[in-house]
């Protein structure tokens, strides 16, 4: 009868640890794919400015912070033929607005793992939008190591 007790008892235990086994192994499975969500947000990028409105011909300056989170060092340049950074503009029937000719691209920028970079950019240099009207901005970095925009 006392090996009998202990053979159930043993058995309650094997359920327990099997059950135990499935849970763990379902939490380490939703740890991968939630890992993997976040390896996917290499970068963080914001575009700000300083103000909504400007007057004609004043120029726009766009600020754009840059948040490493790969973990490691990056370096952002243009590769593929992209240049790392870009912005896109649309007037008010959002109808895109080309860039002007001869803008200069913006040069390899390093930033360390875990770091923020801020970059000030000009927009009236790089896009024709002096007249009166409203106009959507969004910006593009290429991550060259992905081949992916952020």
């Amino acid at each position: 009868m006392t090996e009998l007790l202990r053979g159930c008892v043993v058995c309650i235990r094997t359920r327990r640890s099997l059950l135990s086994n499935v849970i763990r192994l379902t939490f380490l499975a939703s740890s991968v794919f939630l890992l993997a969500d976040a390896a996917e947000a290499q970068i963080q990028v914001d575009l700000k400015f300083k103000r909504l409105q400007y007057i004609a011909y004043e120029p726009v300056v766009a600020t754009v912070a840059i948040t490493n989170l790969a973990g490691r060092d990056i370096e952002l340049h243009d590769a593929d033929g992209q240049s790392w950074l870009g912005f896109e503009l649309s007037g008010s029937e959002e109808q895109p607005i080309a860039p002007l000719s001869g803008a200069k691209a913006e040069p390899a920028l390093k930033i360390a793992a875990g770091q923020r970079v801020t970059r000030q950019i000009n927009l009236t240099l790089l896009y024709p939008v002096n007249e009166f009207g409203a106009y959507h901005v969004r910006t593009n970095v290429y991550f060259a190591d992905l081949g992916k925009f952020f």
